[in-house]
This record gives structure tokens, C-alpha cells and sequence, in this order.
């Protein structure tokens, strides 16, 4: 791709180049297309979608100038700047798990300004759910609070009640990080709504378990035990790891 963009833009500019021109370049055995290198890895994709990005650009111009290429090749561009977003953001998910915060949440960010050029909200949404999960993990509060406040706002937005969920879960425990017992609940509750009207069973549980901790760190035994209860029979019955998690809340406290 970079030799064949490289001889349009030496080759006829910004200006100039006929349908005939476009078709003879194309064939010339100088500017063949070179194939996409044997790629494993998400960052290898990214890498090479980076350096090949400029003659993307040169080659679409080109095309959209002239005839019909120009209803095909902008839908091309925003499938390659998507496809980057997207490797992005599960790059910055890896690097989560690894404990590299940094790195995440910059991945993340640069996800969210792709999908924002693409005014892709759903994208927004979850690159800002990803980005805040980071920020709340490295200890960026109030950052994390306003990526999940948006979050909630675009998922609202769309529709998207799965996303809404999760979103206003993670605010739940967030508000529990911060020591906002009440607001906790009240976000978990919001969640719990959500997910049980859509039989969301992960969520629920999330939210089960987020309203039991808010209710022990004021000292409602009773009513933090029976939450989260519910959450562990929740999370078992999905064969969630976290039951084991939830359950050692009760253990702990005798029960």
C-alpha cells in the first residue's frame, strides 16, 4: 500500500488524475499493493495500520475525487480507523489485567478520540466504561466519575440498557472506593432496576453485592447479608469465580 500510495501522490498530486489514470496505476506492475504482513498480535495490527494510514488517506483522496470509487472509499477509511479503535481498546484492556494502568488508560483514551472522529457513540460509551474502570483502579476518582457519568449519558442515549447497567455499577463501586456509602446504593439500585428488567444476571449480582457492602460499611448486618446472598446465588448459578469473592463477605462476618 505504501508504494502504491506513494506513486498517486508523486504521480498526479492532489489534482489531475482521470478514471483511466486511477485504472492504469493500479495495473502497473511498480505500485502492487504489497500484502498484509502475517500479523498474531492486536499491537502488530495496530502498528502496521498506524504506518499504512497516510497512503490510505492518499489513495482515498484520489478515488473519491473521481466517479464512483468516491461512495466506496470513505467507507473503507472508517472501517480501518474502527478496526484501530477497537484494537486499541482491547489493547488497553490487556494491559489492565497486567497491572499497567499507564499504558491502559492511554490506549483507552486513544480509542475514545478515534471512535469520537467516527461519531461512533457506542464506541464512545464503552471506550469510557473501559477508561474509567482504569482510572478508578490507579485511583483517578474524580476522572473516573466523570468518563462513567458520560458513559451512562451515551448508553442512556442509545438505548443501550445492558451498558447502562454496567456503567452505573461501576459508579456504584466507585462511590464505594470513596467511602459514599449511600450514593452507592443508590447507583447499585439504578443498576439492579435496569438489569433485572432485561435478566442481565451478571449485572444483577454486581448489584446485589454492591447494595450488601453498602449496608455492612454502615453496619446493617442484616440487611448487607441478605444482598449479598443474593448476589453469591446469583453469581453460582452463572459458575461465576466471584461467588467465591462475595461469599467470603459472609464468612468473614460469621454467617
Amino acid at each position: 500500500m505504501a508504494s502504491f500510495g506513494q506513486q498517486l501522490r508523486k504521480s498526479h498530486g492532489n489534482t489531475g488524475m482521470t478514471k483511466e489514470d486511477f485504472v492504469q496505476v493500479t495495473k502497473s506492475k511498480h505500485v502492487k499493493p504489497e500484502r498484509v504482513p502475517d500479523i498474531a498480535w492486536h499491537w502488530q495490527t495496530l502498528d502496521w495500520q498506524s504506518a499504512e494510514r497516510p497512503n490510505l488517506y492518499a489513495v482515498a483522496w484520489s478515488a473519491a475525487a473521481h466517479g464512483k470509487p468516491a461512495t466506496a472509499i470513505p467507507a473503507t477509511m472508517r472501517a480501518f480507523l474502527r478496526s484501530q479503535a477497537d484494537a486499541l481498546s482491547d489493547i488497553g484492556t490487556v494491559r489492565l489485567a497486567c497491572g499497567d494502568y499507564e499504558s491502559a488508560a492511554r490506549s483507552q483514551q486513544e480509542a475514545l478520540e478515534l471512535y469520537e472522529v467516527l461519531g461512533d457513540r457506542l464506541g464512545e460509551a464503552n471506550a469510557l466504561t473501559h477508561l474509567g474502570t482504569v482510572q478508578q483502579m490507579s485511583g483517578a476518582h474524580d476522572e473516573a466519575k466523570a468518563s462513567l457519568d458520560r458513559a451512562v449519558v451515551l448508553y442512556k442515549g442509545l438505548g443501550d440498557a445492558s451498558g447502562e447497567a454496567e456503567a452505573l455499577n461501576n459508579l456504584g463501586e466507585l462511590a464505594l472506593r470513596t467511602a459514599e456509602h449511600s450514593r452507592a446504593r443508590e447507583l447499585h439500585e439504578r443498576a439492579l432496576a435496569i438489569a433485572t428488567r432485561i435478566a442481565a444476571a451478571r449485572e444483577q449480582a454486581r448489584a446485589h453485592e454492591g447494595i450488601g457492602r453498602s449496608y455492612l460499611a454502615e453496619g446493617q448486618a442484616e440487611l448487607g447479608e441478605t444482598s449479598v446472598c443474593l448476589a453469591v446465588q446469583i453469581y453460582q448459578q452463572m459458575g461465576s469465580p466471584h461467588a467465591t469473592r462475595a461469599a467470603k463477605l459472609l464468612r468473614c462476618r460469621g454467617r
